[in-house]
This record gives structure tokens, C-alpha cells and sequence, in this order.
């Protein structure tokens, strides 16, 4: 279930607005009112190990550990090398020189943001967690790209709840409903096909 979130002027720093995503995360898990549930389980009920294997988080860049790209998509050895290797070609496509023993720096300071953007993706498309929040998590990747890891995205995660985070309504293409924000404020709601429209329009009302 792709959800998405169209951040058009940001009121607040990126790192502003991740804390006050985690705040508000944090309220609804104490919520009195109402439940959440991931799995069909309440989240109450679910220890915070459990927690964090059901949900993965990719930030705009994402951390990256010196150590090899198995390493990195896999740090605690959970998945089989051909399944890394199968996520890697998947997602990374357009790196035809990676493989599993490729080497990256602590930070990820010898590749390029949309190189470790694409390992962050890579990473959550192995893990399978049932809920996935991409933040701007595409923002740096080349538009062709962008779309082809979309499709890949919608193929391997049919099955999770997706909340995507982005300024580009290209990035959030295939939301099942969206939310637009303007300086903080809820501006625009409703199916993602329809917001996307009425973005472009205004858009094209501005120009003319």
C-alpha cells in the first residue's frame, strides 16, 4: 500500500523534519485512543526488536559502513550471498562494475549520494519489512533510474505498507494516496493520480 508524502516548500531543515517524524511516531505508538496495527498485530504487542525488523527507514543518505557492499546490505549476515546479489543487480543495474565484494568507505565517502541512496533502497528491498519509509530517498538519482527502482519498489513490496517522502511528484507516482504540504500546512489530499494533476496544473497556471 504506497503512501505518499509531497513536501512542496519545506517549513523546517531536513533534519528538523525527521525528528519531528519520529516525535510523531512516537505519540501514535503511545495513542489512547484507536490502534495500529502492522502484520494484523497490535503495535502495543510488539517488542522493539520486532518493531525495528518490520519497519526500515531510508533517509535522503542513508548510513553506510566501511566494510564491502554485502556488508552493507546485510550487516548481521541474516540473507544468503545470491540473495544480495540478486537485490543488488535488481536495484543497482546501472552499476554494472558492483558486486558483493565491492569496497565502500566508512559514510560512503568514495561513492556518489545517489550511489548510496541506491544502496539504502537496496537494503530495504532485501530486508522486506512490512512498513518502509523512503525520505527523499531518490532525491539525487537520475529520473530514469528513479522510475525503474519505482517499478522494482511496487514488484518486490506489493505486500508493505510504503510512505514516500519527496518533493518530485515523479517519485511518488503509483501512491495509492498522497498529501501535499506547503510550509507545513496540509494543502492538497486524495488519490496520488489526482494530486499529481492538480499539481501539475497549478504548476502550469503559474508559468502562463
Amino acid at each position: 500500500m504506497p503512501f505518499a508524502l509531497l513536501n512542496r516548500r519545506p517549513a523546517l531543515s531536513g533534519l528538523m523534519q525527521q525528528l519531528i517524524i519520529v516525535s510523531a511516531a512516537a505519540v501514535m505508538f503511545l495513542a489512547n485512543l484507536g490502534s495500529i496495527h502492522i502484520d494484523n498485530q497490535p503495535l502495543k504487542d510488539i517488542d522493539i526488536s520486532t518493531l525495528r525488523h518490520r519497519l526500515t527507514f531510508v533517509p535522503q543518505d542513508p548510513v553506510l559502513f566501511s566494510g564491502t557492499i554485502r556488508h552493507n546490505l546485510d550487516p548481521i549476515l541474516e540473507f544468503s550471498d545470491s540473495e544480495c546479489l540478486t537485490v543488488l543487480r535488481r536495484i543497482c543495474r546501472n552499476q554494472p562494475h558492483w558486486d558483493l565484494s565491492t569496497l565502500v568507505e566508512s559514510g560512503g565517502s568514495n561513492i556518489s549520494q545517489g550511489q548510496r541512496q541506491l544502496i539504502g533502497i537496496a537494503r530495504a528491498v532485501l530486508r522486506r519489512s512490512s512498513v518502509v519509509i523512503l525520505d527523499e530517498a531518490t532525491a539525487s538519482i537520475d529520473m530514469e533510474s528513479s522510475m525503474e527502482i519505482q517499478q522494482v519498489l511496487r514488484e518486490e513490496m506489493g505486500e508493505a505498507t510504503v510512505l514516500v517522502i519527496a518533493h518530485r511528484v515523479e517519485a511518488v507516482k503509483g501512491a495509492d494516496f498522497a498529501i501535499v504540504l506547503d510550509k507545513g500546512k496540509v494543502v492538497r489530499s486524495g488519490p496520488a493520480g489526482e494530486v499529481g494533476e492538480g499539481i501539475v496544473r497549478e504548476a502550469l497556471q503559474g508559468e502562463s
